[in-house]
């Protein structure tokens, strides 16, 4: 399974980036991001496969699956 980043996503990661690092403490925000990493690693060799995505789902799309991290819902 390959992780896909699209550009949207990128730029609504960094922004939530930018907004971590404006609330949150260093460390918090690093394990945030570390647990996040993580969770993509293990996504990526299969180890976590999560849920189809329930929308996709219905119309038969069943490549899009949901992971959760500490912090946020990965799609």
């Amino acid at each position: 399974m390959t992780v896909v980043i699209l550009p949207d996503a990128q730029a609504d990661l960094l922004d939530l980036q930018n907004d971590m690092l404006d609330r949150w403490t260093p460390d918090l925000w690093t394990a945030a991001e570390e647990h996040i990493f993580a969770q993509l690693a293990r996504v990526d060799p299969g180890l976590i496969t999560g849920p189809v995505v329930p929308l996709l789902g219905s119309v038969g799309i069943t490549d899009y699956r949901v992971v959760l991290s500490s912090h946020h819902r990965l799609l």
